[in-house]
């Protein structure tokens, strides 16, 4: 009930209403009891609080009828100082012209971009949320366990990495690894991506891209992911455009999997049996957007009970004046502590393992079967 309620008061508060005569005939009314509040009750009702309704104002009408509303607010700041009986201060005006004019600005801005109140806003965390979302497949293959943990740029609310996360329902391999398709019916498919910048400069562009990947994760065939990537982005022809990316396709019964990269740090395996951690030795082969008709090698290999896989992105590894082994060392280091409770919490821990200013984008995924 709770939880409606919001969602109804957001919903209403998001944009203006329709009826802009209707809210100008509201907002009038309210400058009238502001100008005769001001001259009977001065200590408490002051002209600058005038500002209060222009900002009221700006957020729920349209520009038109703001700048109308602007001529009954001057008018009521008017008869507020005849109330009083007292001269408005030049400074008070000119905070008061000054606020107009900056949200008129604003106004336009908002006009022009189609949006209404904070509909901006609304729609960008709610593309965020559904980005993160697509991290997670709806359901998981049954004796798989995963987790995903991000780290914006300086706590930023977005981000440059992405992690793309569906099972698989039609074989489409016709390459077996140990002498199955690691695609089979019900395999698990991930793809973390690292799209060139970081925080909110990257955040867009990786809205846009999960889109795209998405759709062609889901609409070819496991080898074919890389390449159409590539193409993708490519055609996007963006002055920054070029993403690293790491795929993975996972056999859940087996514990087959193959592993595909395009300038992305190679993924570490841990070994249950030896307790060791190896880092799979993936092609170094070229960033996505950067090469036409880009070729992406394999590397296959089995994750058996207790084993693990762990995908992150370079934000996680890159230290100033350190090799990337030191990164890694300190990244599986944090892991390690983890592997008694099941992985669970390795994510978590590995994201936070880098030292320094969290100046960059960092995504960690742990997979692993019990």
């Amino acid at each position: 009930m709770v939880r409606s309620r919001y969602a109804t008061v957001r919903g209403w508060m998001g944009g203006w209403p329709r009826n802009q005569p209707a809210v100008l005939i509201v907002f009038a009314a309210a400058a009238i009891v502001f100008a005769l509040a001001s001259g009977m009750y001065t200590r408490w009702v002051p002209a600058a609080s005038a500002v209060l309704l222009i900002l009221l104002a700006a957020y729920f009408m349209q520009l038109r009828y703001l700048l109308v509303y602007y001529l009954v607010l001057i008018g009521s700041v008017v008869l507020s100082a005849v109330l009083r009986d007292d001269d408005i201060s030049p400074g008070v005006v000119l905070v008061l012209v000054l606020t107009a004019a900056l949200l008129a600005f604003f106004v336009r801005t908002r006009e022009v971009l189609g949006v209404q109140g904070n509909t901006g806003q609304d729609m960008l965390v709610d593309l965020r949320d559904r980005l993160r979302a697509q991290s997670l497949p709806a359901r998981m293959p049954e004796g798989v366990r995963m987790e995903v943990a991000q780290r914006s740029a300086n706590g930023e609310g977005f981000s440059g990495d992405f992690v793309l996360a569906s099972v698989r329902e039609q074989s489409d391999v016709a390459h077996p690894v140990g002498g199955r398709a690691p695609d089979w019916p019900g395999a698990l498919e991930v793809a973390v991506v690292d799209v060139s910048g970081k925080g909110q400069a990257a955040g867009t562009r990786a809205l846009l891209l999960s889109g795209g990947l998405s759709g062609l994760m889901s609409g070819s065939r496991a080898e074919e992911f890389l390449p159409a990537a590539n193409a993708y982005l490519l055609r996007q022809e963006w002055a920054e455009g070029f993403a690293t990316a790491v795929h993975l396709v996972l056999d859940p019964c087996t514990g087959a999997f193959t592993v595909r990269s395009a300038g992305h740090p190679p993924p570490v395996q841990h070994r249950a049996g030896s307790g060791t951690w190896r880092v799979l030795a993936t092609s170094p082969e070229p960033a996505l957007g950067l090469l036409v008709n880009g070729s992406y090698a394999e590397v296959s290999g089995r994750l058996d009970r207790g084993d693990a896989l762990v995908v992150y992105t370079d934000g996680v590894v890159e230290a100033r004046g350190r090799d990337l082994s030191y990164g890694v060392d300190r990244l599986t280091g944090q892991l390690a502590r983890h592997v008694r409770k099941g992985y669970r919490g390795a994510a978590a821990a590995g994201v936070d393992a880098p030292r320094g200013n969290g100046d960059d984008d960092r995504t960690v995924v742990v997979l692993w079967r019990d």
